[in-house]
């Protein structure tokens, strides 16, 4: 089943299977709750990347994320998000932002891949 483009409420998450290649970005005050819930797709054979803060001194990283997810991509500053039409802007969060990538294949090290951002516009091609 296709979610892509659709706008779902109603549903927790936290309750379902998510399909192969998922993508999330959790309520970052419940952000544990998603990713123990991330390990669990990961053990079932569906990868999928989250977007967290960067707080990789903090004990919930140390427990939730090193050496459980596979890899931590670094953008090289912060992202600005946007309203549901795509132009506009939100304010943006006081901290880092980091993709992070679960799969099935479970490593004891997560790597981290430092990357360089670019957000598509329409004035942008």
């Amino acid at each position: 089943m296709s979610l892509k483009g659709k706008k779902i409420v109603g549903f927790d998450a936290l309750q379902l299977d998510w399909p192969n290649d998922w993508w999330c970005n959790p309520p970052f005050d419940r952000k544990q709750e998603f990713i123990t819930h991330a390990h669990k797709q990961a053990k079932a054979g569906r990868s999928g990347m989250m977007l967290l803060p960067y707080e990789a001194i903090t004990g919930w990283w140390r427990r939730l994320v090193e050496g459980k997810a596979n890899a931590v991509y670094i953008p090289d500053g912060r992202y600005h998000f946007y309203e549901i039409d795509g132009e506009t802007e939100r304010g943006g969060v006081n901290f880092g932002s980091v993709f992070v990538l679960f799969t099935p294949h479970f490593i004891k090290v997560t790597q981290r891949i430092d990357f360089e951002r670019y957000f598509a516009t329409k004035d942008k091609k």
